[in-house]
């Protein structure tokens, strides 16, 4: 208590002596309050140029799109941000798009033939396909129908089929119409598309060269007799089971046909003018099996109509199909669909290319 008394009449004694301890305290105070804000303030040089170097379209226009790179707190990973998966192309679905498409053009081109109204042309296509590589679709298969419709100006200036824009439609729609060739026939589904060739022909020529003459004819002329396998064929005209040579196959069949034929038989009987006048179709109907169907040198699917089948356009050199894209967006007045063929006349073609190779 002496002390204490002592000290605090030395304070008041000596205020020089206070007045430097207050200062010095104070002194220590602003010095330790300095450190403490410096030690808490962030270093933004750094940051702030960095981010001046991030353009537009990276930035999202100014809204942040910074990396997420944050660590998970659990495992100490960096957090990955989800990719974005594109939708897989569903052929199906298109096909059925384009079917309602293809009946509006159709609806389109009636009410303008109705109206006589010529400002746009409608041009229909048949396609086929086939695999080289497989020996049950070796030769064309009709699978598919196409439309386009385009302005009269266009029309009348295009190449017919050799136009570009029929190439870039079939280009662009080859996914579809091996869609359409797998609903028509199942069997179908074992080629791979990337396997396939197209073929296209406009459709009053088919119908008139191809249609008419396999499937009406074989419809409305032929029955269960006039059908004949391989197998059968080189029976008739006592060839091998093995024998493929064109050569042998003519041969055998002008010496059978030569002593069947009826005129040499006019002498004979009746009845023996008429079994050999049964036995000399046989022959015959034989050889056609024979050098019909799928041929090493020529196409029987080519071969129909002769030389007067002037517009079947094949093996086709398809575009990729971004340039069918790009194509077919140039031309924004054309107007394009395609739809699948009658599966019983699909399965027709297959069962024919089935048969040429028993």
């Amino acid at each position: 208590r002496r002390n204490k008394c002592a000290f605090n009449s030395q304070f008041i004694q000596y205020p020089e002596r206070k007045m430097k301890c207050i200062l010095s305290l104070l002194l220590l105070l602003s010095c330790l309050a300095a450190v403490c804000v410096t030690s808490f303030i962030p270093r933004t040089t750094t940051t702030s140029s960095r981010r001046t170097q991030i353009p537009l379209h990276a930035a999202g226009m100014g809204m942040a799109v910074a990396p997420n790179t944050k660590r998970n707190k659990k495992n100490g990973k960096k957090s990955k941000s989800k990719s974005k998966t594109s939708t897989p192309f569903n052929a199906n679905a298109s096909l059925l798009r384009l079917e309602k498409k293809y009946d509006e053009l159709s609806k389109q081109n009636a009410r303008a033939i109705q109206d006589d109204v010529d400002s746009v042309v409608t041009s229909e296509y048949v396609i086929a396909a086939r695999a080289v590589d497989t020996t049950f679709m070796a030769d064309w298969v009709p699978v598919a129908q196409m439309c386009l419709a385009r302005p009269l100006q266009d029309a009348e200036t295009s190449d017919g089929i050799q136009d570009e824009s029929v190439l870039a439609a079939v280009s662009y729609y080859c996914r579809e119409i091996y869609e359409a060739a797998t609903l028509g026939s199942p069997l179908l589904k074992s080629c791979s598309r990337n396997t396939l060739q197209y073929s296209v022909e406009p459709l009053d020529s088919f119908h008139k060269y191809v249609y008419e003459t396999v499937v009406d004819d074989t419809n409305a002329n032929k029955n269960e007799h006039e059908i004949m396998t391989k197998s059968q064929a080189k029976s008739v005209l006592k060839l091998k089971d093995d024998e493929s040579d064109p050569a042998v196959i003519k041969k055998a069949y002008r010496t059978m046909s030569f002593e069947l034929h009826p005129d040499r038989l006019v002498s004979e009987s009746d009845d023996k003018v008429q079994s050999a006048s049964q036995e000399y179709a046989r022959v015959k109907l034989a050889y056609e099996t024979l050098t019909s169907g799928v041929r090493t040198s020529a196409s029987w699917y080519e071969s129909l109509g002769g030389r007067a089948r002037t517009d079947f356009r094949g093996p086709l050199t398809l575009l990729s199909l971004n340039d069918a894209k790009t194509f077919l967006s140039s031309q924004p007045e054309l107007n394009s669909a395609v739809v699948g063929l009658d599966p019983e006349m699909v399965q027709t073609f297959v069962v024919r290319n089935q048969a040429a190779i028993r």
